[in-house]
């Protein structure tokens, strides 16, 4: 296989920048991983504030122990306020997997020709 499909792949499936790091480009791969990561703590983070505030009042008895009116409530809280910064950070996870997807085949090809 080639090494600029095995950089994409590896950019692609197991996380961004692990096909710079298979690559050599350490910096790049450990910056794009790191936005990565903070993106998805960001994203966790929300999530799991969503999740206590929809648990403590599932225990306090404000929402009912329906699980239609608590998948309503999830998805109210998922789309309500507070939630720019969590689509900020999924835009960031997403473009950081594109761009380490392209770069780590544009990296690999120029190897690839240098290796002819």
């Amino acid at each position: 296989m080639k090494l600029s499909n095995k950089a994409a792949l590896l950019s692609g499936i197991v996380c961004p920048g692990a096909g710079h790091l298979l690559l050599k480009y350490y910096w790049r791969g450990m910056s794009l991983l790191t936005i990565s990561l903070l993106a998805l703590g960001v994203i966790m983070t929300k999530a799991l504030q969503q999740a206590t505030v929809l648990a403590d009042k599932i225990a306090n008895g404000e929402i009912p122990l329906d699980a239609d009116v608590i998948s309503a409530k999830v998805a109210e809280a998922s789309s309500g306020d507070g939630s720019g910064l969590s689509n900020i950070a999924w835009w960031i996870f997403f473009a950081c997997w594109v761009i380490a997807i392209l770069d780590a085949y544009r990296l690999g090809k120029l190897h690839d020709r240098a290796m002819k």
